[in-house]
């Protein structure tokens, strides 16, 4: 057995490093080879695929980068547009959508870049597709990114998360509830109704107690009803939280996040561990086929992917900030609340 550990693309020597046959590390990478890559090795596997989006990148990592919560920014940054003329790039994309039939393509960039004119000129050549793009708040507070998507985008995937200062500060986000009302304007005055709003939130990041909680949920379901009463489509989808054991969530100083190795605190548990717990409960009573009870951390490696395991039976408890335990969202939401915020209603007109 040998670790090789790294990223492979069309020049990488896999036959050289089996020779070899001993650990290492892939530390150089042409990233634009993937345009090169001309069979999917699960095609055969696939049936109509008409309106099945195909995932596509430019890059996998975020002009941003500091969320407390996120795995990505602990990736080795993959830029799978230097050195690519447009023409290969949009060539490209057009055999993959005609191998697969499809006509749907969602962007998994972290956020386009609105001023690269490579990217301007390969989305002319594709904008016959039906494009879905990720975005945030931020870049909706910029007039000119909007009239950018309106041009070629056919959905937003909006991160949005929680309106909640607190939370907001927590994760570090980078904007405030102020910053939110100021995009939620500009979607507003300029974004095309055409386009179809999907906000995401996350259950169960901190916060300042459970007032903050019920606040925040509030103040989407009120953000909700004012984006479908001025003519936009608009759907919901309620994340979980996800901990592993290097997130920084777990070591701030308010200490807001815990492991417990008390198993009769998952009851008031709160993130993925917990619902999962329900859903047991409910149920899905298999037995875990990853290992249980147990806390695993990454070994350190060339690109500190330090993310590692923490068992779905380990409970992560939430504190507020007088220490008090918070529970789950799920148990802390309005259920009338929950119910306008994911259901999805028809277009309805702006007066």
């Amino acid at each position: 057995l040998i670790i090789v550990s790294g990223n492979i693309d069309l020049t990488t020597d896999l036959y050289q490093i089996i020779r070899n046959w001993e650990d290492t590390a892939i530390v150089r990478n042409d990233y634009g080879t993937v345009y090169g890559c001309q069979r999917d090795f699960l095609k055969d596997l696939y049936g109509d695929t008409g309106e099945a989006p195909v995932h596509l990148g430019f890059n996998n990592h975020c002009w941003y980068g500091k969320c407390k919560f996120c795995t990505y920014r602990e990736l080795p940054k993959m830029d799978f547009l230097a050195g690519q003329e447009a023409s290969r790039v949009a060539g490209s994309i057009h055999h993959l959508m005609n191998t697969f039939g499809s006509d749907h393509i969602r962007f998994i960039d972290s956020y386009f870049r609105s001023n690269s004119v490579q990217v301007r000129e390969i989305l002319e050549q594709i904008k016959q597709y039906h494009i879905t793009v990720y975005t945030g708040i931020t870049l909706l507070k910029d007039k000119r990114y909007i009239e950018f998507l309106n041009n070629y985008v056919d959905c937003l995937l909006i991160g949005l998360e929680s309106t909640s200062d607190f939370s907001l500060q927590q994760v570090d986000k980078g904007y405030t509830s102020r910053d939110i009302e100021i995009a939620v304007d500009n979607i507003v005055k300029y974004l095309s109704k055409d386009i179809f709003l999907e906000i995401s939130i996350i259950l169960d990041l901190p916060c300042r107690d459970s007032e903050d909680v019920r606040t925040n949920y509030r103040r989407i379901s009120e953000l909700k009803e004012r984006l479908a009463g001025e003519g936009f489509r608009v759907a919901f989808h309620m994340n979980i939280l996800s901990v592993f054991p290097n997130l920084e969530l777990l070591y701030t100083d308010a200490g807001l996040l815990s492991r417990s190795t008390n198993h009769a605190d998952m009851n008031h548990a709160a993130g993925k561990n917990y619902i999962i717990d329900i859903l047991r409960k409910c149920g899905m009573d298999r037995p875990l086929h990853l290992p249980s009870d147990c806390t695993l951390k990454d070994e350190q490696n060339a690109h500190n992917l330090l993310y590692g395991y923490i068992s779905s039976d380990i409970p992560i408890v939430r504190y507020d900030v007088d220490g008090h335990v918070l529970p789950s969202d799920l148990e802390l939401m309005d259920e009338a609340v929950m119910k306008e915020i994911l259901t999805r209603k028809s277009r309805r007109k702006a007066n």
